[in-house]
């Protein structure tokens, strides 16, 4: 007898728990947020490339940033920059999605498809939220979005 089988030996869906103040997205609200995000991580990237300048300017190569980042006081303008990336991702993450990455600009929005939590998936520079992926695929998992599968309220 197969464990976790419903009739037909179809596996049965069990929707995983999730945190009772998690945000889940609508489509229309992920791609509402995606203006301001792009702003964001346009801004950090921007910030990235110009704080690796700066390591490099000093000698350094980029695996020596945290090093260097240790001595706030002599590495002002690096430690300066790395605060305000830090600041970005705290932005994006205060709306209830999840930042994936400075240097692909991933993000991830909770959501449920197919009466499952999974995320819809976002990359910077792509105009609308185009894929989702489930909660354990990550970037390599994404699936191309049909909007009728995404849950059409807000559930909290």
């Amino acid at each position: 007898m197969n464990r976790g089988t419903g009739s037909g030996g179809r596996r049965k869906k069990t929707p995983m728990p999730r945190d009772p103040g998690q945000r889940l997205f609508t489509l229309d609200e992920a791609n509402q947020l995606l203006p301001q995000l792009g702003k964001l991580i346009d801004r950090m990237q921007k910030l990235y490339r110009s704080l690796l300048a700066e390591v490099r300017r000093a000698g350094y190569s980029p695996d020596d940033l945290d090093k260097l980042l240790a001595d706030r006081k002599e590495n002002a303008g690096m430690t300066g920059a790395l605060d305000e990336i830090s600041d970005c991702i705290a932005t994006i993450e205060s709306h209830g999605c999840l930042f994936k990455g400075l240097d692909t600009g991933l993000v991830d929005f909770p959501t449920v498809i197919n009466d499952e939590l999974a995320y819809l998936c976002w990359q910077y520079g792509e105009e609308q939220v185009l894929y989702w992926h489930g909660l354990h695929e990550g970037f390599a998992g994404r699936h191309p979005i049909w909007p009728e599968r995404v849950a059409k309220d807000k559930i909290n």
